[in-house]
This record gives structure tokens, sequence and C-alpha cells, in this order.
């Protein structure tokens, strides 16, 4: 992948949670399917990759044919 094992699991980790929220997740119900201690982590780990809180997610429209992979 050319990316660090851990680095490569945590963008899985805020991909689940991009996808939790597309498929209609809260982000409390999003964090916790993605693995995250609490908000705050997410926050400070998504604000850190993004430049964005998590909240921002919730105001964006999202395709849902852009995620090939189902959030079940």
């Amino acid at each position: 992948m050319g990316i660090p094992f851990r680095r490569y699991a945590l963008w899985i980790r805020l991909r689940t949670v991009g996808e939790r929220v597309a498929f209609g997740d809260n982000l409390t119900q999003a964090t916790v399917a993605a693995g995250f201690s609490d908000s705050s982590h997410l926050s400070r780990v998504f604000r850190t990759n993004f430049g964005l809180s998590p909240s921002a997610l919730l105001g964006m429209t999202v395709r849902r044919d852009a995620c090939p992979e189902s959030a079940s």
C-alpha cells in the first residue's frame, strides 16, 4: 500500500465513520462502529486528517454509489 499499517488501519476507521454517516447513522453510532474510544478522539483524529470537524459530514451529500462497500 505504501503506507504504514497503523496509518492504513486509521484510514479504514475514518472511512467507516464517513460511510456510516452517509447511510444514516448519527456521529455517536458511527464513532462506536468505527472503534474510536469516544467522540473527542474521533474529532481530534478527523480534524488532523481532514482539517474539518466530523460534524461537517452531517451537512454533506454523499452519493450512495460512491461507496462501493456497504456499511453494514
